[in-house]
């Protein structure tokens, strides 16, 4: 790193507490690592927004009821989870197994028309039964 120091940029992320211990394993590494940013926590509506681009940029469209699902799930992990969740990889994996409920639903009714085929409902969102890990 020393010899390419103006060659690139090395950016390490995760969460506070876990960073400050890793850097303190290795008194060398606060010295090469002299700017830490700390953003917040991403709110529950910020979360919402992602979930609903992330629709969108997949070409689908989530029902009123699907929202208000999602938007209670992501409430109510905020509140148990309140200092750990604030997780967009978190948003992506849900609506890409909501994607592919979605799919078997689909299948198994027999429903093949477009609207069907771009509408994620909340019977797609099944967080009680998701294979989603939080981290």
């Amino acid at each position: 790193m020393e010899d390419q120091q103006h060659e690139f940029v090395l950016i390490l992320a995760g969460y506070q507490r876990e960073m400050e211990y890793f850097l303190s394993l290795n008194p060398g590494l606060p010295s090469r690592f002299p700017i830490a940013i700390d953003f917040p926590n991403y709110t529950s509506e910020e979360l919402l927004e992602m979930a609903a681009r992330m629709v969108i940029e997949r070409e689908y469209e989530l029902t009123d009821e699907a929202k208000r699902h999602v938007k209670e799930h992501l409430r109510k992990l905020r509140l148990e989870q309140e200092k750990t969740f604030s997780n967009g990889r978190y948003i992506r994996n849900i609506i890409e197994e909501a994607i592919r409920m979605q799919a078997v639903r689909l299948l198994k009714e027999g429903l093949y028309d477009r609207e069907s085929l771009v509408t994620l409902e909340k019977e797609d969102f099944n967080f009680d039964a998701s294979h989603v890990k939080l981290k």
